[in-house]
């Protein structure tokens, strides 16, 4: 129950919570996209491997 009702509610509540208005430099703006693309990237190079 816990994984059907409330994982779920809590993602869609922390994902209204983000204020992005907070990445008002170039340099912060840049860290995010670095770490969107490594977490991307991590998700394809471990979907890529065979299983164990």
């Amino acid at each position: 129950m816990v994984t059907i009702l409330l994982l779920p509610a809590f993602f869609a509540f922390t994902g209204m919570r983000t204020r992005i208005d907070l990445l008002s430099a170039p340099a912060l703006w840049l860290l995010c996209g670095l770490i969107i693309v490594t977490a991307i990237a991590g998700k394809f190079e471990a979907r890529s491997r065979p299983p164990a």
